[in-house]
């Protein structure tokens, strides 16, 4: 409400109107005539502002349009032109709000839908911009343009299945040009379809794109399609065909690919990545655990070396892709979720701490929090919030065999992903809670076992697993299903936890 206000309190008032009329009658011989001819102030003004806007002159016709708005409040017409020569002068979000008005009066226009969507997305109102194109689509599910704009709508907000129905149907009304095409062989790569990304990529350079980001995810998808048919070494020499340019070094495209596609369930492919990487870095943690996870071999939990390497390497840009682009959002739940139901303690055990993500949230005045996590560069980055009483550097099972402190709360976010067996986790919480205490854990969920290990490395587990294991030693206070994070086909299904220990005199 605040921001139509302030557009209409720009509106000029009676008098000021009286005196431009009198001023505009003596500069436009026309709008004089209309007047003397008896059209309505509110009519004429909106006719001389449209011709002043023809000739090239968006203020003079906002002021004009204006006026007429004052005097013709239930025109829709004159709402709509308004906005669109304020959008003429730069001032999209004034366009935007007034364009609302005018669809408040009246809803029925496609086009008019279509425009305020456009409005939307230069304010980056994304999806008040696809509520608006899904209004135009009901009027007239005709329009190409809605489907296209509500395709890279939903391309921006990461929805990639949309995405691609959306820009189909655009394309299949009307075969537009090449950036719609690159932008329906990008929703085609995130949601995993290569053969097909990989070819309208192909009809994006056929009609005569050339921009250098649109090139290169080309030609990664041109690899992506030739390795799903040819081994590694192949497919490479098919891409310099392509490129013109020799691969230096071959091993940085490929462990691109074999990422890529072992997320999106190549799995044949991915392991002839890996392979051929391997023979390159046969001591590769990262690899060696990954080709394991892929070929699902169970483990019991991801070894440390793997831990250690991968969280060292990603450390400086942990948050920034984690909340960012996968947009975690597992410690806000749980902070929320300890606020809300009052939960107090006054020492934490934060397990597997990472960046300090989770601490960050919990912290106060008093409150003694201690961080456990086997990387040093996870740790160094957690110690520059200064919100933990301790730091340590730690696997978590070997921390719990010689710690002799006991904590009001133990909280695991996004930790168990990486512990398959959870027996031992659990023994050594209920060692290291006091009576009381509160045990809170996220997981990834599964219904095919106990727990599985996942493409991604990551285990998911069974909640009944989780129950069963709480014994005689927690109550489960609550369950919250969530979604943990984003990944490659949408968001991980899983749950946040919360448990007590029980009397620990009764039930040691």
């Amino acid at each position: 409400m605040g921001q139509i206000e302030d557009a209409l309190s720009q509106l000029p008032d009676m008098p000021s109107i009286a005196v431009h009329i009198q001023k505009w009658r003596a500069s436009y011989p026309a709008f004089d005539a209309n007047l003397r001819a008896d059209v309505e102030e509110g009519k004429a003004l909106r006719a001389l502002a449209l011709s002043v806007w023809s000739n090239g002159d968006a203020a003079t016709a906002v002021q004009m349009l204006q006026a007429a708005l004052v005097l013709c409040p239930s025109d829709p017409w004159v709402f709509s032109d308004l906005s669109g020569a304020l959008a003429a002068t730069g001032r999209i979000e004034e366009a935007r709000v007034f364009l609302s008005l005018s669809l408040n009066l009246d809803s029925s226009n496609a086009q008019r839908w279509l425009l305020f969507a456009g409005y939307c997305l230069q304010c980056g109102e994304t999806e008040d911009a696809k509520i608006a194109l899904n209004k135009a689509l009901e009027i007239n599910p005709g329009l190409d343009q809605a489907w296209i704009s509500l395709g890279i709508a939903c391309l921006q907000t990461k929805e990639f299945d949309a995405a691609v129905q959306c820009l189909r149907e655009g394309l299949r009304l009307n075969d537009q040009g090449s950036l719609v095409h690159a932008c329906y062989g990008e929703a085609l790569f995130h949601s995993g379809d290569v053969p097909a990304s990989a070819q309208a990529y192909r009809n994006a350079f056929a009609r005569g794109i050339s921009d250098a980001t649109v090139m290169s995810k080309h030609l990664f998808a041109q690899l992506l399609e030739a390795l799903l048919t040819q081994p590694p070494a192949s497919a490479l020499k098919i891409y310099e065909n392509v490129t013109g340019l020799q691969v230096d070094p071959p091993a940085s495209l490929i462990n691109k690919a074999f990422h890529f596609l072992s997320s999106y369930g190549y799995r044949p492919a991915a392991l002839n990545c890996a392979r051929y990487l391997l023979e390159e870095s046969p001591n590769d943690p990262i690899l060696s655990y990954l080709a394991d996870a892929l070929r699902g071999e169970v483990t019991q939990r991801a070894p440390d070396a793997y831990i250690t390497e991968f969280f060292d390497q990603f450390s400086d840009t942990f948050e920034e892709k984690l909340v960012g682009l996968l947009q975690y959002r597992v410690p806000e739940t749980i902070a929320k979720e300890i606020e809300t139901r009052g939960i107090s303690f006054q020492s934490c055990l934060d397990l597997g701490c990472g960046t300090g993500l989770m601490a960050q949230l919990i912290h106060q005045p008093g409150r003694l929090i201690t961080g456990v996590d086997l990387s040093s560069g996870m740790l160094a980055k957690a110690a520059e919030r200064k919100v933990y009483t301790t730091l340590i550097q730690s696997e978590i099972h070997r921390y719990f065999e010689t710690v002799t402190q006991t904590f009001d709360a133990i909280i695991a976010a996004d930790v168990l992903v990486y512990i398959g067996d959870l027996q031992a986790l659990m023994a050594g919480a209920a060692k290291c809670l006091s009576s009381g205490g509160h045990l809170i854990v996220s997981v990834e969920t599964t219904q095919k076992a106990d727990f599985e290990i996942l493409p991604s490395g990551r285990f998911a587990h069974r909640l009944e697993y989780l129950q069963r294991l709480s014994g005689d030693q927690f109550s489960l206070e609550r369950i919250i299903p969530t979604n943990i994070r984003r990944d490659a086909i949408g968001f991980a299904n899983g749950a946040i936890v919360f448990m007590r220990r029980l009397d620990r005199d009764r039930h040691p």
